[in-house]
């Protein structure tokens, strides 16, 4: 048996109106609970199989019983937990146990990448995958919730439109709904060591195009970021991919591995020279000498440019775009 523990805090939105910070004494404190919503309730309420294993320990009720489902029903309809000023913490871990029989079933039916039976060596290795490659929906299917009460109502309020997933500003101004953020200090540090290993790599990447111009060019022009590039100077060039690398890095990233890079840095650079054109409002790329469509996106004009049947106007296109003038 192994105890993974996982605690995340639901705090109250704190006001920056600076009315209410000085008048807050006589002001109302608001709803401070949170309560019933159609939409958590129903969200809640679909997911029948975890309710029928976790609702028995809250409700004090078996799931066989016929008013178990009506007794759920009004546990959420009625659901009204307060929000301290301090927050309310929540314990939202599990407990793997590779013995329990309740789990044996479902963790036999776990299959790994090659799509085979998954086997497990005991439970920290059951619990390292379940909680690196299993949904967090069906995590409940292989491990026993600490605390039923708090992972439910944690799972409400994934749902419950008054609380913000997370304390990020720009989610939390998005609506007057919003009195309550979660906080989770796990997803946090996960999130900041992905965004870390994201700049490592875009910033490998941005080191080893920087010293090569023709580089620069090619990856510009694949990321659509070629309008005006022919009249750039090399700083330029590179303070505009500079540019991707510090506040995109993931663009990046992806464009370095993508297979496509070539044909769209080419299709790109003959957009740039007017040998191809792009329609206005669309993805629809077209021969800018009769207008003739060359793909609806740009994967179906690589397709057009690569296919033998085309090789003729590909070949014409190609050295038009050889004879435009160079800046």
């Amino acid at each position: 048996m192994l105890t993974v523990n996982k605690k995340i805090v639901i705090y109250r939105k704190s006001d920056a109106n600076e009315f209410s910070k000085k008048n807050y004494k006589v002001l109302p404190t608001g709803n401070r609970k949170v309560g019933p919503s159609i939409n958590a309730v129903n969200s809640i309420l679909m997911h029948s199989d975890m309710l029928g294993e976790l609702m028995p320990k809250l409700i004090g009720m078996s799931k066989d019983d016929r008013e178990f489902t009506k007794k759920t029903m009004m546990y959420w309809n009625s659901i009204a937990v307060n929000i301290p000023d301090t927050g309310k913490e929540l314990e939202i871990g599990f407990v793997y146990d590779l013995r329990d029989s309740k789990k044996i079933t479902e963790i036999e039916k776990i299959k790994g990448a090659d799509k085979k039976a998954k086997t497990f060596a005991g439970d920290k290795q059951l619990a390292e995958y379940v909680e690196e490659f299993i949904k967090e929906e069906d995590r409940w299917r292989y491990g026993v919730p600490i605390n039923a009460s708090d992972y439910l109502l944690w799972r409400y309020c994934l749902n419950y439109k008054a609380v913000a997933n997370s304390p990020d500003e720009k989610i939390l101004g998005k609506s007057s709904d919003i009195r309550f953020y979660i906080h989770n200090e796990d997803l946090i540090k996960k999130m900041e060591k992905q965004k870390f290993n994201l700049r490592a790599k875009a910033g490998k990447i941005f080191f080893d195009v920087i010293a090569d111009a023709e580089l620069i060019k090619k990856y510009l022009y694949a990321m659509g970021k070629g309008a005006g590039i022919e009249t750039m100077d090399d700083i330029d060039k590179g303070k505009l991919l500079e540019s991707v690398y510090l506040n995109t890095p993931a663009e990046l990233v992806d464009i370095h591995k993508d297979k496509q890079i070539d044909m769209k840095a080419y299709i790109e650079e003959c957009i740039n020279a007017n040998v191809l054109r792009r329609l206005p409002n669309t993805d629809i790329i077209v021969n800018s000498t009769d207008n003739n469509p060359i793909g609806n996106t740009m994967m179906d004009a690589i397709a057009y440019l690569n296919s033998d049947v085309n090789v003729k106007l590909a070949n014409e296109i190609k050295g038009r775009l050889r004879a435009m003038p160079k800046a």
